[in-house]
């Protein structure tokens, strides 16, 4: 029985070529785009499951007036392991700090220099708790002067991954330090939140001579907050209660509240949160998400209906079929299975089609996103279920009314020149084409929508030239008589003839800045006058010029103030929002 439904099934779909294509590739189309959308929503949610401790991690945070804060001083993350029992260990994670340059002088190879951005300073028992695929050696950072790499630094300096015992030299901002390889991790996927090429261990600056001056760096200062704090707490932990007692005790040392708060943000939460009202710092977008899902699940859904558009439309040509075949004495049910395996055909090879149709246009989805995706990131049991359960449940219901209709005629009413069922169907037709176009009329005005405000942002007027402006990285390592040299730089620079305007700054704007300060208030307060924080930017005399940043008062620094240092300075300038304040 079934093989003669299936036999009848083929028959009719190469009869009925022209209306079969346009199904099929409406169907194929719908769900090609359905399925590189939902590799984007799972790639998403799946964020840093990997790790075996995802549940039991925790990220300390500060909030206050001035907002939140994810950067906690070092000092406070052995002393909070120490005091409290439910907090099974603490992780200092200094993620900012340490881009520089990589250089090795291996034997039998040739010497490898270049600049590496994704430079973490780490806690010794980091790789214990954030276990990434390890490759060889130890995981061990606890000892000064060591360091794990990636994959991929390894195979660049060393021209393999069997790099444990290697020494390899970084140049940043705290001089030129030797680093002994400890172990190899595997290149940390793109679904992690904490990703870096080299782990440094964070000892290495307890030591006074590795930090070239920079004393804020200290690990153990409790006054300069520039790490990130993680915590491996024990299960069943009363985290609302723990946060409280933490709080306290961060309070009790720095003898003021500051009007700051102290929280515990569920690892699980750093990427995507868990309400659209979620207070605290993400990675992900959870608005992006709902949305690109919502969108998803429209076009399928708008690939259905035109597949039943289409079907009862064809079903003009099939009523008589149908009554001669109830006339021959088929049930209604077998009619209904006829129908409907034509339908799972033409969804088969739908499905079919659109798996090609995704490898195809994968590289494309992949740089339209900036993510590397594949359908390896479905290889889930459930994914891989709801998946097949959404598509082939959703083209069956499709199916299933025009199998419903057209084995509902009587056998009388079928060689009638518009049967009344039949009208009924058409009705039903109507009321989706409406929706169908409506649904379309949306898209189409949200694209437009989306593309001018695309263009309004990269029309808008920034406050700063940047055009012919080219930003050049200068040197990483500061020591004796590097000022002279960055001044003679400058100075070769401007007597180039294709250089009009030269200028040194610590750091790009729109990129970041280079301190930030709080507790700041006038000389003299008024009441209701609050502590506010600032971001700091370290400049010469020529950077307002070079950028085309106009003065509403003042004037710029003179060469004299400019090349005075950070130490010697005596003048700043403030932008209109911090002199009002």
């Amino acid at each position: 029985m079934i093989k003669n439904y299936l036999k009848i099934a083929f028959r009719n779909v190469r009869r009925n070529k022209v209306f079969s294509a346009i199904n099929i590739a409406g169907l194929a189309i719908g769900m090609a785009v359905f399925i590189l959308m939902a590799e984007y929503v799972v790639s998403e949610w799946s964020s840093n499951r990997f790790l075996s401790k995802f549940d039991q991690l925790y990220r300390i945070g500060s909030t206050a007036k001035a907002g939140n804060s994810y950067y906690l001083q070092p000092g406070f993350a052995p002393a909070i392991k120490e005091r409290f029992p439910s907090v099974e260990a603490t992780v200092r994670v200094a993620d900012g700090i340490g881009a520089g340059v990589i250089s090795s002088n291996t034997q039998g190879k040739e010497p490898v220099s270049f600049r590496e951005e994704n430079i973490f300073y780490v806690e010794g028992n980091f790789l214990d708790v954030f276990d990434f695929p390890f490759l060889s050696g130890n995981k061990s950072l606890y000892a000064p002067r060591t360091a794990v790499i990636s994959e991929k630094i390894a195979r660049k300096v060393f021209g393999k991954t069997d790099a444990a015992g290697q020494t390899i030299n970084i140049s940043n901002q705290f001089g030129n330090t030797a680093y002994t390889v400890s172990g190899v991790v595997k290149d940390i996927p793109a679904s992690s939140d904490i990703r870096a090429e080299l782990f440094l261990s964070i000892h290495t600056l307890e030591n006074a001579a590795n930090r070239d001056g920079n004393d804020w760096a200290d690990p153990n200062t409790t006054e300069s907050g520039f790490t990130n704090v993680y915590t491996l707490l024990r299960k069943g932990t009363d985290v609302p209660a723990l946060s409280q007692q933490v709080a306290a005790y961060i309070h009790s040392v720095n003898k003021t509240t500051n009007g700051s708060e102290y929280f515990f943000q569920p690892f699980r939460h750093l990427h995507l949160a868990p309400s659209f009202d979620y207070p605290y710092q993400t990675f992900g977008s959870l608005q992006l998400v709902t949305l690109l899902l919502g969108v998803a699940l429209l076009i399928l859904f708008i690939a259905w209906i035109n597949y039943i558009n289409l079907s009862t439309v064809q079903s003009l040509r099939r009523v008589k079929e149908s009554g001669v075949r109830k006339v021959l004495g088929a049930s209604r049910l077998q009619l209904a299975l006829q129908f409907l395996s034509e339908t799972l055909i033409l969804t088969i090879i739908s499905i079919v089609i659109s798996i090609l149709l995704v490898n195809i246009f994968q590289p494309v989805f992949n740089r339209f996103t900036g993510i590397e995706l594949s359908l390896s990131v479905l290889n889930n049991g459930w994914i891989i279920a709801g998946g097949i359960l959404l598509v082939v449940g959703g083209a069956l219901l499709s199916g299933g009314y025009v199998a419903f209709v057209l084995s509902a005629f009587k056998p009388t009413s079928a060689f009638k020149s518009k049967p009344e069922k039949l009208n009924r169907g058409i009705s039903l037709r109507k009321g989706l084409v409406v929706f169908q176009f409506s649904i379309s009329i949306v898209f189409i005005i949200a694209t437009i929508v989306l593309y001018n405000q695309l263009e309004y942002m990269k029309t808008q007027k920034l406050g700063i030239s940047l055009d012919q402006l080219l930003v050049i990285k200068g040197p990483t390592v500061s020591n004796d008589g590097q000022a002279d040299r960055n001044y003679a730089f400058k100075t070769e620079l401007l007597r180039l003839p294709f250089v009009k305007k030269a200028s040194a700054s610590n750091n790009i704007p729109g990129i970041g800045y280079n301190f930030s300060t709080e507790n700041i208030t006038r000389q003299v307060p008024e009441a209701g006058d609050e502590k506010k924080s600032y971001k700091m930017f370290i400049c010469d005399q020529n950077f307002f010029d070079t950028y085309s940043i106009g003065f509403s008062q003042g004037k710029t620094f003179t060469e004299e103030e400019a090349n005075g240092g950070w130490n010697n300075s005596q003048k700043l300038i403030l932008n209109e929002k911090a002199a009002e304040q």
